[in-house]
């Protein structure tokens, strides 16, 4: 992705149909300047990943769950991902008597700092090393956890 300047911004990464669904996924570069500089200068690096499909909380998905539009909802988790092991939960719709009932996590916050927009996240998680610990505040229902969880290498984005 370039900007109005024509310098690059972000990769965008296609996965495919998952689900029936097409799906992209949007890497920034913005606030990763440390990072760039050492790969240019021959570091290779994993890039940390906690594994999740994350959405962004507007008017309407707060409205139509009954939530607040504070934090991240967790869409998906990838299998094997630091936030599977850690017991985080994805968005699931299940009936119940009749009715639709929506299960799922909200990240509200990464290391006591809140977060509400995916970019600052995962700007967030890739200032970190690979095999740091972060701890995440999560709202499940009327609960608020606290999850640590150790970042993995992503297996897609090796170096």
């Amino acid at each position: 992705m370039i900007n109005q300047a024509g310098r690059v911004v972000a990769v965008v990464v296609a996965i495919g149909q998952p689900n029936g669904v097409f799906e992209s996924y949007l890497s920034p570069l913005l606030g990763l300047a440390e990072v760039l500089e050492q790969l240019k200068a021959g570091r290779k690096r994993d890039v940390p990943y906690i594994g999740v499909q994350l959405f962004p909380i507007d008017d309407e998905t707060a409205a139509t769950l009954g939530i607040p539009k504070e934090g991240i909802l967790i869409r998906g988790l990838l299998p094997g991902g630091a936030a599977e092991r850690a017991g985080l939960r994805g968005f699931v719709v299940r009936r119940e008597n009749g009715r639709e009932v929506f299960e799922f996590d909200v990240i509200l916050e990464a290391d006591g700092r809140p977060f509400n927009e995916v970019t600052q996240l995962q700007r967030y998680i890739r200032s970190k090393e690979v095999g740091d610990a972060i701890t995440l505040t999560v709202r499940r229902g009327g609960q608020i956890l606290k999850v640590e969880l150790r970042l993995t290498a992503n297996p897609t984005r090796r170096g």
